[in-house]
């Protein structure tokens, strides 16, 4: 990380000195969004901004800061980043507490960081990613609750795998960190609840309704023995093809290529960003 914004202040992060009795740590009550920068601009700010405040009035957290003023602290992060391209990361926690419970003003952080870049050499060969049975409590709130991925990232590592897929009673949701999309018979189908609704996957699904029939509907994991294509969509990996979930091939084994031509669009738009 490189610079924040803490309680009025841009300072490296090395310096911000956040209380001990904030209900972030003692709780793990909190929100966060992150964004990534094209061309020195955050992408897609107002969607993004949008999601912030529906994550933090469903954890009944009120952001301390205008839209507008957050905007300038953006601004100046990404001015002040060492990097061409950085990332942007939001964190909105219930604030300092006195009896482990209550606080009154939420605490707001604002990073700048290094974007965890995916590879070329990953675009090209897919990646293969494991399933668990899993719901996130209040999946339309991007909530700082990542405590079961956390806990099974040894395992995945051990597997080779690079991601985990959650799904409950045979319905598929989201990647732990990005949403899940099905190609069959040349029809996209993504799921449509128990999901944060990405803002990648939005892009995405605004560039597929020219050329594909889309259905957002609720999936069945069986669904995905069928899948011609998988591919998940998020800030860091963009459109990125998922060829192998646990012991199952997916297709040929090989990005398709719908998730590529995808791919290939949302990169043209952000060039042009």
């Amino acid at each position: 990380m490189f610079h924040c914004y803490y309680k009025g202040e841009i300072l490296p992060v090395s310096e911000c000195r956040i209380p001990a009795n904030d209900l972030g740590l003692f709780r793990g009550y909190g929100v966060f969004d992150y964004f990534r920068t094209y061309q020195k601009k955050p992408f897609q700010w107002d969607w993004y901004w949008k999601r912030f405040e529906n994550s933090s009035e469903k954890l009944n957290l009120k952001i301390p800061i205008e839209k507008n003023d957050a905007r300038e602290v953006v601004d100046r992060l990404i001015g002040l980043s060492p990097e061409d391209e950085c990332a942007i990361r939001f964190i909105l926690t219930g604030g300092t507490t006195i009896n482990g419970t209550d606080a009154e003003d939420p605490t707001l952080i604002v990073f700048s960081e290094k974007i965890a870049e995916v590879s070329e050499s990953t675009y090209q060969k897919g990646i293969k990613i494991e399933s668990r049975e899993y719901l996130r409590d209040m999946a339309e709130a991007k909530s700082t609750d990542y405590k079961f991925l956390l806990t099974i990232r040894p395992e995945l590592a051990k597997n080779g795998s690079y991601d985990v897929l959650y799904h409950q009673n045979g319905e598929i949701s989201e990647l732990s960190r990005s949403n899940i999309f099905l190609v069959k018979d040349n029809v996209l189908i993504t799921p449509s609840r128990n999901i944060l609704k990405g803002i990648t996957r939005r892009k995405v699904l605004e560039f597929a309704k020219e050329k594909y029939k889309i259905e957002e509907r609720p999936v069945l994991f069986e669904e995905l023995k069928n899948a011609e294509e998988v591919f998940t969509t998020s800030s860091t990996k963009k459109v990125l093809s998922i060829t192998q979930i646990d012991n199952l091939i997916i297709g040929n084994g090989k990005p398709g290529p719908i998730s590529q031509s995808l791919l290939s669009d949302f990169n043209a738009f952000t060039l042009s960003y």
